[in-house]
């Protein structure tokens, strides 16, 4: 039967049925993700930083090896590159890896996956993921099943270091078609009881609705949750307009999958009475990086390999850069300074022997820029966002060079001179050559995927660089 058949029949079930197959399908993930792998990456990184940084670039060195010494191998992309440019595994480490690969673009993989694939692997051997696709051309990675447990790792390690676990009471908020779009009664969310979970759905965030997610989340008393800033930020500013902040006090809210705001991090905390810490990965198992206690992202140096590129299309004057990443996990598929497209505010440098790098934010995609007719590429709007107070929610749309549309939603007593200020930021970026439109909306863009993009240009993909 195929997936497409079984997410019917999962719709047109029972909600009793439906709780089950959720925790059915919670007990198959916990099988594959937590094994043999995992525990043996968990202890390591339990141990992280007790050698020092001459251990570390040790292992970060061995890591490398074993991946270029396998993709030069089995991967007929670099096999065949291997061949053109005449080098081996051991000309190539951590200093010369620029010298002998090209910058890999996520294009050039979507068009040809198959020279990415390693031979070796059978379809039992990997999983399939593919990313949101927000252009309608999705990029399927295969990902091995010890790689995958790896990458459970290093979360779990994540968590244990906020004072949480991979099996602690958790709520989660995600892009998951749990609940039928018509349902107009709770429950809104469904149980995991394998990750000692319980899964929202984030498409039923409705005014009406928001007092029964609050009610939930008040008897389930989460350790943390883990969502969509979007999501959660929904119900944070239902708490917070209800003055019943502190009512749910989680130790962390844990945020990933798109770009935090500023505005979305001040309502969790103001809402959740806790800090909220962001984490960045992506299904190319290319990078993990996460914000620790000092309120820095923090890529880890065991998951991977980072170089950045200095592309500076932020406005305020900060530099913000793209990056190259070589995840060292995934041999079923090694992505090799692997151009994923997102962009990121350094906090500092490389720190030398460590090779850690440091971040103030994820500022989003590189598609994320605003193009006018003069030729500028605007990027780094997420600020407009700060002055949106009492605004629901925001989003800038460009589809034409001189025009933008502020698209915005308003609950409770907002009216449409609230955006004003907003509306006069972003004209203040993007110039007097560009007309800023507003549009009153129920609903906002999302991707395929449920995640919420705060500024979508439909010119940048075809945009000469």
């Amino acid at each position: 039967m195929s997936v497409r058949m079984l997410h019917a029949l999962y719709r047109k079930a029972p909600t009793a049925m439906q709780c089950m197959a959720t925790a059915l399908y919670g007990y198959h993930l916990r099988r594959q993700r937590f094994g043999e792998a995992y525990r043996q990456e968990l202890a390591e990184l339990q141990e992280d930083g007790s050698g020092g940084p001459n251990e570390l670039r040790a292992l970060r060195e061995s890591r490398l090896h074993h991946l270029i010494d396998h993709a030069l191998k089995h991967v007929p992309y670099y096999r065949q590159l291997a061949r053109e440019r005449g080098f081996r595994t051991a000309d190539v480490s951590l200093a010369t890896l620029s010298n002998f690969f090209p910058p890999l673009d996520r294009d050039a993989v979507r068009e040809n996956p198959y020279a990415f694939y390693s031979e070796g692997f059978t379809d039992r051997d990997v999983r399939v993921h593919s990313t949101s696709g927000t252009s309608g051309r999705p990029l399927r990675v295969r990902v091995s099943r010890e790689a995958l447990q790896r990458n459970y790792a290093f979360l779990a390690d994540f968590l244990i270091r906020h004072g949480a676990g991979p099996f602690s009471r958790s709520a989660t908020f995600a892009g998951r078609s749990l609940v039928p779009g018509k349902r107009d009664r709770p429950p809104f969310w469904r149980p995991n009881p394998a990750m000692n979970d319980t899964l929202f759905s984030a498409y039923h965030l409705a005014p009406k609705y928001l007092p029964y997610y609050i009610d939930k989340l008040e008897e389930i008393n989460p350790v943390y949750i883990d969502a969509y800033p979007s999501a959660i930020y929904e119900v944070a500013a239902a708490i917070v307009g209800s003055g019943q902040q502190g009512r749910i006090k989680p130790r962390f809210v844990m945020t990933s999958s798109e770009t935090l705001l500023p505005n979305q991090r001040k309502m969790i905390e103001r809402a959740f009475s806790c800090p909220v810490r962001d984490q960045y990965g992506a299904v190319e198992l290319s990078a993990f990086i996460a914000e620790h206690q000092d309120g820095l992202l923090h890529a880890h140096p065991a998951f991977g390999l980072l170089e950045l590129e200095n592309d500076r299309e932020d406005t305020s004057g900060s530099a913000v850069s793209s990056f190259l990443s070589t995840g060292f996990l995934n041999l079923a598929m090694p992505l090799i300074r692997y151009r994923i497209g997102d962009l990121i505010e350094p906090a500092e440098p490389d720190n030398g022997e460590a090779q850690v790098y440091l971040f103030h934010s994820i500022v989003g995609r590189r598609d994320d820029v605003i193009l006018t007719p003069d030729g500028r590429r605007v990027g780094r709007l997420g600020p407009v966002f700060r002055v949106a107070e009492g605004i629901a929610d925001c989003q800038i749309i460009q589809d034409s060079e001189g025009r933008v549309r502020l698209r915005a939603i308003l609950h409770g007593g907002c009216k449409e001179s609230d955006l004003w200020p907003v509306v006069a930021a972003l004209r203040e970026r993007v110039g007097e050559h560009v007309s800023v439109s507003v549009e009153l909306v129920d609903e906002l863009t999302r991707t395929r995927g449920g995640k919420f993009r705060p500024v979508i240009s439909l010119l940048t993909e075809s945009a000469p660089r």
